[in-house]
């Protein structure tokens, strides 16, 4: 899997643009990230990216971390990213927050890992398919515990289109929170799956 750090999901001029950085092992390499171009816009409303990485030919052997600035526009009717490979493969997405939204499916799938950096919650899943598109939403019905400090329960829905692959897909999705928690809040949150819930710690420096 490419590294992709540092998926980031901004306004601007009254439109999102996405910013990543792209980490190569060594020098010499060339690395594009290009939109696909869409007829019909797709349901879940997430633009996607492909990202062209070509490794040097030449003898760069010496390890020498080359980080790439990657970044794109949005057109108006997205509400998210995702960047893949080129032979398609997912590498990492990013969208915001639904506020009172309805989970757009009850589809299976593993949560390895998940954790809160600033104002982005970052989860790693993985899920059965390889065929169709997945989706997932995150969402919130606007109440905070009365606890100390407030807890929000955050729940990730899936819908994986009918996929009959028996691939198991490993996916990095990344949730602006900015829109409705300042990254210094002092909130707990908790996400909840169709298994079960769990505290979300703070991200490792």
């Amino acid at each position: 899997m490419h590294n992709v750090a540092d998926l980031d999901l901004f306004g601007k001029d009254g439109t999102f643009h996405i910013s990543a950085n792209f980490v190569a092992p060594t020098l010499g390499y060339r690395v594009s990230l290009d939109p696909i171009i869409y007829v019909v816009e797709p349901n879940d409303k997430i633009q996607e990216f492909v990202l062209s990485v070509t490794p040097p030919s030449g003898p760069y052997t010496l390890p020498a971390l080359q980080v790439f600035p990657l970044g794109g526009s949005l057109p108006a009717w997205a509400e998210g990213a995702r960047i893949r490979g080129s032979s398609l493969d997912h590498i990492a997405s990013i969208r915001g927050l639904v506020k009172e939204g309805d989970p757009i499916g009850d589809d299976m799938y593993f949560l390895e890992a998940v954790c809160v950096n600033d104002d982005k919650l970052i989860a790693d899943v993985r899920y059965g398919g390889g065929i169709a598109r997945h989706d997932f939403r995150p969402s919130w019905d606007s109440a905070l515990d009365k606890s100390n400090p407030p807890k929000a329960t955050l729940y990730l829905s899936h819908n994986g289109n009918n996929d009959t692959g028996k691939a198991i897909i490993p996916e990095r999705l990344t949730f602006d929170l900015s829109p409705y928690f300042d990254s210094g809040a002092e909130v707990d949150f908790v996400i909840a799956t169709q298994v079960d819930q769990r505290a979300v710690p703070r991200c490792a420096s």
